[in-house]
């Protein structure tokens, strides 16, 4: 999900060899790890149809900009184009 909505969202903001190089399954190890470490206090909500087809996702945790009046903050989302 992330791969195809970076080249689809991104494509003309970032260069092309950027986005070229991104690999699913870089990714996919990535996102095992930040999944499997939930007690960072990261959470992950997935969007889905209501058949259950996986169209985004958004994340959220602790606040990283060291801004105190907030404990947490958004972090990402992303989404396929027709969604």
């Amino acid at each position: 999900m992330q791969v195809v909505t970076w080249r689809t969202t991104y494509g003309g903001i970032v260069p092309d060899a950027r986005l070229a190089t991104l690999s699913y399954r870089h990714r996919e190890s990535a996102w095992r790890q930040i999944i499997s470490e939930q007690h960072s206090k990261e959470l992950q909500f997935v969007a889905e149809t209501d058949a259950g087809e996986a169209v985004g996702f958004a994340s959220g945790g602790l606040e990283l900009g060291g801004d105190l009046e907030y404990d947490g903050e958004f972090h990402a989302s992303h989404f396929l184009a027709p969604h």
